[in-house]
């Protein structure tokens, strides 16, 4: 028998509908609890190679404790000229199988996308013994579509065939109170100041311009990180991305980060809009939200359609949420929508171009250099793209009840003096990713509530400082949803919205970037790049090191031309409000003392400190640590923090006592070599032993690993140690 959650929620939900006759009702979602369907398998082979077709999200995020067949997102490439990918949550019969789902009580409507990757069978529906629906399916590089619109109270699926047969994004209808849409438009790269609402004076963004008059504008917001990936998920976690396990060092993601990254308490937007019934669908140009591309993360998307051909990717994103919205009218969703231009080329079509200069005054028109633009263009594009969105919105009677977002990932970099050419050490003019000037990180944020909702906001432009990582919190309390707030870094603004008292602003923004981050405030801005930010070279030389800090007073430069003197107490606002970030640990017992150590790490070093005790380092860059530690009658700690969530490293080691040789993580296994690639093992505290030692000892903190792993790590420590200490790993 199928359950939602537990008869009790059941029982509860059923109460409190029937106290809300009153209320408007439409149909919304409802996930199908995959982890009691009833499937049987008659023949299962996975021979087949199936990988030419298809791809699979290998850590699948959407529901982790589900069996595999029915824990896979299956995406097919329908286009290889626009690189379009359809992939959805998929329920996969092997062949000659079926499933059956018993629902808790009668449902009116079903609905599943179905796929045959190879070969072909026969699929047969049936609900209480009657055949509801039969057809021949042979291999397809298109998801074809079933409806079911009857009452009913079981589904039972029979595949007859060579092949697999792929169900995706199934789901039923059920009749609850009347839940808000949402719609999230991401335009990558958009600047603020790009936008006629927030002061710009050429007419490239009527649309938006219009949609800000009916909504709340927030005109001091802010990225959380200065390109696409970190700040795409700090956006949807409401937390920084590196905190959750995902470095913005670079494109590729480990293993280790997905098993941080998956292992969170934290949900995300996606999932617990997802519990609350809404179906997920996510149309974009982003392979950083995708799982099976090596650089990105499933963020748990029902449905994900990804475009990934420049400029061409934009009519196209359009199409496909037009179409969505057509399809889904009747359902309650969140709608994702992701668009990757203005981001560079800077292409936009002719015709654009002319009628932004047909018209803007000629003495504006002239202020700007063609490679501006061509930026605008990119912008008057979208926007008339999104124009298209909000015209079908209106027309389906979507738009005066749902939630319309509109932000962006990043800016770009326009100014000359912020550039490598001039300062020698910062980003390529007209891109991003480099530096932690506004014009990277200010963005816009125009929120259309629903009129509902709006009818009773006091605000209708929020002038506090804010930031990515406060959209989440701030969403699901307009929606009334429960969440844990522990688990968010970003504030709340709702109430202060309805109300004008509460959180009005963030006292500090936090934006990460490359091997560099930076906190502001609304008066100042200091920049901090990590020892070994080596981006960019000038004439093969490294950078500076006087370059690594920056400082600005905000108020009276605000376009960050001229440096200040930076001061102790910007250095500990960043200190107390930067990230969570692995640590190496490493102790040196009194005894050992006078010692040196050269380590050279896989992997980046965040920053290092002297937890107790006092030395002086003798080099220190982007992967590699000297240091020494005199003579003192005390023990003495270092902490060195790392952007990966674990780490190898070479080292040297010089002490007075047991020289050249090691304790290593939580059992402090004696290394018996002078240099040695080592795996330090995570240790959530501090290893058993470690003050008694009179041998130098490092372990990790693990403090990114989640506490599940942490306790099962727990239970197998004792055991673990005595086998150890039989084979003479370990000595008291």
């Amino acid at each position: 028998m199928l359950k939602f959650a537990s008869s009790i929620s059941f029982i509860l939900l059923f109460l409190f509908l029937s106290h809300c006759d009153s209320e408007i009702v439409k149909p919304i979602h409802l996930d199908i609890p995959r982890s009691i369907l009833k499937l049987n398998q008659f023949r299962f082979d996975d021979s087949n190679d199936l990988t030419f077709h298809w791809k699979k999200n290998p850590s699948r995020f959407s529901n982790p404790k589900n069996p595999k067949y029915s824990n896979l997102q299956i995406g097919i490439q329908e286009d290889s000229i626009l690189f379009r990918n359809e992939s959805k949550d998929s329920l996969m019969l092997s062949p000659n199988s079926s499933l059956e789902i018993n629902f808790p009580s009668l449902i009116s409507f079903f609905q599943t996308d179905y796929l045959v990757l190879q070969g072909s069978g026969k699929l047969q529906l049936y609900s209480n013994n009657e055949i509801l629906y039969e057809k021949e399916i042979s291999y397809s590089n298109k998801w074809e579509t079933l409806k079911i619109e009857k009452k009913m109270s079981n589904l039972k699926f029979v595949w007859v065939g060579n092949s697999f047969l792929f169900l995706g994004a199934p789901r039923s209808i059920s009749k609850e109170i009347s839940k808000p849409n949402i719609i999230l438009i991401v335009i990558d790269a958009l600047r603020k100041d790009a936008l006629g609402s927030y002061g710009n004076q050429f007419k490239i963004s009527p649309t938006l311009d219009e949609l800000a008059k009916d909504s709340v504008k927030f005109n001091s917001h802010f990225a959380n990180a200065n390109w696409t990936k970190p700040s795409m998920i700090s956006l949807f976690y409401g937390d920084y991305s590196s905190n959750l396990g995902i470095t913005s060092i670079g494109f590729p993601i480990s293993v280790s980060e997905k098993l941080v990254f998956y292992s969170q308490k934290n949900p995300g937007l996606v999932n617990i809009l997802r519990e609350e019934n809404y179906y997920t669908k996510s149309i974009m140009n982003n392979v950083f939200l995708q799982d099976y591309t090596g650089v990105g993360v499933d963020l748990g998307f029902h449905d994900l359609t990804q475009i990934g051909k420049d400029i061409s990717d934009t009519e196209e994103i359009t199409k496909s949420a037009i179409k969505f919205l057509e399809s889904s009218k009747e359902e309650t969703f969140f709608l994702h929508i992701n668009y990757n231009t203005p981001h560079g080329s800077y292409s936009p079509p002719n015709r654009i171009l002319k009628k932004i200069e047909e018209e803007t005054a000629k003495e504006v028109w002239n202020t700007k250099n063609s490679i501006i633009k061509r930026y605008y263009g990119e912008v008057r594009y979208v926007d008339e793209e999104i124009q298209k969105i909000i015209h079908v919105l209106k027309k389906l009677n979507l738009y005066e009840e749902s939630h319309i977002i509109i932000t962006s990932d990043h800016g770009d970099l326009f100014e000359k003096k912020h550039s490598f050419e001039e300062n020698k050490i910062f980003g390529t003019q007209y891109g991003h990713g480099e530096t932690h000037y506004d014009e990277e990180i200010a963005i816009p944020l125009i929120w259309k509530f629903p009129n509902s909702v709006s009818k009773s906001l006091i605000q209708k432009e929020f002038d506090g400082m804010s930031s990515g990582i406060s959209l989440v919190p701030t969403l699901l309390s307009s929606l009334n949803i429960e969440y844990d707030k522990k688990l968010f870094k970003g504030k709340d603004f709702f109430h202060f919205l309805k109300t004008n008292s509460g959180e009005s602003k963030e006292e500090f923004v936090y934006t990460e970037g490359r091997m560099s981050e930076s906190i502001r405030t609304n008066t100042m801005k200091y920049i901090r790049r990590f020892s070994g930010f080596t981006n960019y070279y000038l004439d093969f030389q490294p950078i500076d090191q006087s370059k690594l800090e920056e400082a600005y007073d905000l108020e009276k430069d605000p376009q960050e031309l001229s440096p200040i003197v930076v001061q102790d107490e910007w250095r500990k606002i960043l200190y107390e409000n930067s990230l969570k970030k692995n640590s190496l640990k490493i102790f040196f017992p009194k005894e050992s003392l006078p010692a040196k150590i050269n380590l050279n790490l896989v992997g980046e070093i965040y920053r290092f400190e002297f937890l107790t005790g006092e030395g002086k380092s003798i080099a220190f860059n982007k992967n590699n640590i000297q240091f020494e530690v005199p003579f003192q009658e005390t023990n003495v700690e270092i902490r060195i923090m790392i952007t990966n969530p674990e780490t190898r490293f070479y080292y040297s080691l010089d002490t007075k006592t047991a020289q050249r040789k090691l304790r290593l993580g939580k059992w402090g296994i004696l290394d018996k070599v002078e240099i040695n690639n080592s795996r330090i093992i995570f240790s959530e505290t501090e290893p058993d032993g470690l003050k008694k030692s009179k041998q130098v000892w490092a372990y990790l903190d693990g403090a990114l690993i989640n506490n599940s792993s942490i306790e099962r790590t727990k239970k197998l420590q004792t055991e673990v140690m005595s086998v150890l200490k039989s084979w003479g790993y370990i000595q008291e």
